[in-house]
């Protein structure tokens, strides 16, 4: 991921869900510091992007940040395409996952593979663009979930 597409993502992703005031220094501040949401997703833009770039401190301690304040766990080798959208950032848990654009999560979300240490991208989902997923869903395993798809509250798909 470049600079450019990193700055593109969180221009697009930054102000999803939320209706501008148009004081864009409010709406901004609003949006990256005190809004969970656009919190979280910042946060994990800056995760894959400093992995990507430099494989160092600063992807562990955007890591980290997630981890502490929002539960959130997600390995920094993840692709994830533009346009995602947390609607209750706690508790999601994704391993090394491939996930299309347009995804919108919900909260106690867990994205992995179905034994304890498959972190490869065979044993694990790969999510189609425009899908959603609703609060306690699980995915487990080398799933294709397609393009368009709605998975339901408690929903486990193996």
């Amino acid at each position: 991921m470049t600079k450019e597409e990193l700055a593109e993502y969180l221009k697009l992703e930054l102000y999803m869900g939320y209706q501008r005031t148009g004081n864009k220094l409010f709406d901004y501040i609003w949006c990256r510091f005190f809004r969970p949401n656009s919190n979280a997703v910042y946060h994990i833009r800056k995760m894959l992007y400093f992995n990507k770039k430099y494989r160092g401190g600063l992807c562990k301690l955007h890591s980290m940040i997630l981890i502490r304040r929002y539960g959130i766990n997600i390995n920094p080798e993840s692709t994830i395409g533009k346009g995602l959208y947390i609607v209750h950032p706690t508790s999601i848990c994704m391993t090394k996952v491939r996930i299309g654009e347009n995804f919108t999560i919900m909260q106690n979300c867990t994205l992995g593979a179905k034994l304890l240490g498959e972190c490869d991208f065979s044993e694990t989902p790969c999510v189609g663009n425009n899908v959603t997923m609703y609060a306690n869903s699980i995915v487990i395993g080398n799933v294709k979930v397609a393009d368009g798809v709605t998975i339901g509250c408690n929903s486990l798909v193996l």
